[in-house]
């Protein structure tokens, strides 16, 4: 993720850099929607959202004000899908009464690696969790982005949560090379059967995608 743009002083919007033309592109979403957490220096953002010093999803609702009947924010909202407390059906109608209608799980817990996501399967705060609560979410109405880090996690999202896209974030620290992030945007992408878009995460510290990625869409 590179260039923020403030929304407000509790928010952050990372915009969404579409490379799909053509009508469709004017109804995808604009941008993701994150609390303004810290991030200390040198820290990827993506751990950063994960330190223990905000309570993430009250964070993401506070300071957005409540909108008109049918209004639309063209933004994904974030949550902490893992979060013992957290309560999805509650979450989803204060994002709808301020506009919002598509979530992800960002920050995930998968981005940590196998055998720190493995513990957090063995306690119930793992990926199998994050799927269950943007499930409840996905029931409600709300357009799905869930968080994967590579093909395998793209088929079990597709398979439990039928998404209307996917968001690729790469572990915090790892440094890829363009062509390396592209094959694994590749992988992606076969599983989706171009049916729907991937989101990729640009990674801190890493290189950015500079070729075009058919099927592909770039944070920026």
């Amino acid at each position: 993720m590179g260039n923020l743009q403030m929304l407000h002083a509790t928010h952050r919007r990372w915009p969404i850099q579409w490379r799909e033309t053509g009508p469709v592109r004017a109804s995808f979403p604009r941008a993701l929607l994150t609390p303004d957490f810290p991030i200390p220096r040198g820290l990827d953002p993506q751990a950063a959202a994960l330190l223990p010093n905000i309570d993430y999803n009250l964070a993401m609702l506070a300071g957005l004000v409540e909108r008109p009947a049918h209004t639309v924010v063209n933004d994904i909202a974030c949550c902490y899908a893992a979060d013992p407390f957290f309560n999805a059906e509650r979450f989803g109608n204060a994002l709808r009464k301020r506009g919002l209608n598509a979530v992800s799980n960002w920050p995930s817990g998968i981005l940590f690696g196998p055998s720190f996501a493995g513990l957090m399967d063995q306690v119930d705060l793992g990926y199998a969790r994050e799927l269950k609560q943007m499930s409840v979410l996905g029931c409600a109405g709300f357009g799905l982005y869930p968080v994967v880090s590579d093909a395998s996690h793209a088929r079990r999202a597709i398979a439990e949560l039928a998404p209307n896209g996917l968001m690729l974030a790469l572990p915090p620290g790892l440094t890829i090379g363009a062509a390396e992030l592209a094959d694994r945007i590749g992988e992606i992408v076969r599983v989706t059967e171009h049916a729907i878009p991937v989101i990729a995460l640009r990674a801190e510290r890493g290189a950015g995608i500079e070729q075009p990625l058919s099927g592909a869409i770039v944070c920026t």
